[in-house]
């Protein structure tokens, strides 16, 4: 298994248990060890650390900003790490937590989103495109009402807690709240083996080319944006699929 994986070195989204086993010849008893000696929860933790290996870490630090570099190369670099940024959350997203994400949230009794900085503007925009969904919103940007809003929440209820790298102190004691009140906690990070989505019921990995480092600056954001984008948009498809009586979602 270990040499079929280092072969490879990647997983299709779409890849199951059963597949991989088939290919690698072995049976899926032995993939599911496997996933547990390596620390992971499972086949579909082992699928996301792959396809995060396959970001190149070298195509990365290429694009931080030097103090050697004209502006030609400031340019180039900005163009890069917004590709990047597009292509490489698009590879990340896990569509099973996607999809059970859009469960939770189309189900919630309300929807309570959490995020600092420059995340709290496009959790608000989120929440408003939700809320012409039908679906009860709140965001709050003040640390002491996001904590009081924390404690109001019940199980059935979703905690939407976003964090680039995951280590946000206040984010930290907020999902803890969350967690303690029985509500469904989802994240959204750029790091995967971070304090927040080991505590998560359903982890939204995305990434961030930043040009100046440990800024969170454009491509972070986007990467956020389209993040956030991708919840909504299967939100809607999955109350448009249940209402049609049809797909996964009306399963």
């Amino acid at each position: 298994m270990a040499r079929y994986v280092l072969e490879r070195r990647s997983l299709e989204n779409d890849s199951s248990v059963r597949g991989v086993a088939e290919a690698a010849q072995v049976s899926e008893a032995t993939v599911t060890r496997f996933c547990k000696r390596l620390g992971l929860k499972g086949f579909k933790e082992l699928r996301n650390v792959l396809s995060a290996w396959t970001v190149d870490p070298a195509s990365h630090l290429s694009v931080a900003i030097e103090a050697d570099d004209d502006l030609h190369d400031v340019m180039e670099k900005t163009w890069q790490a917004f590709r990047a940024t597009v292509e490489d959350t698009g590879r990340m997203l896990d569509p099973e937590e996607l999809e059970r994400a859009a469960a939770a949230i189309a189900g919630a009794g309300r929807v309570e989103f959490f995020a600092g900085g420059a995340s709290g503007y496009l959790a608000r925009h989120a929440a408003v495109r939700l809320m012409a969904l039908g679906i009860p919103c709140t965001v709050h940007d003040v640390f002491v009402a996001q904590l009081a809003s924390a404690k109001m929440l019940r199980p059935g209820d979703v905690a939407f807690l976003v964090s680039h790298s995951g280590e946000n102190p206040d984010i930290l004691r907020l999902t803890r709240t969350a967690e303690e009140h029985g509500a469904t906690v989802i994240v959204l990070t750029s790091n995967r083996r971070s304090r927040l989505a080991r505590r998560a019921d359903i982890t939204l990995v995305t990434t961030g080319w930043d040009l100046v480092p440990a800024t969170e600056a454009g491509p972070s954001r986007l990467s956020q944006f389209l993040g956030l984008e991708a919840v909504v948009n299967a939100v809607t498809w999955y109350l448009q699929t249940r209402a049609c009586g049809f797909g996964a979602a009306a399963e």
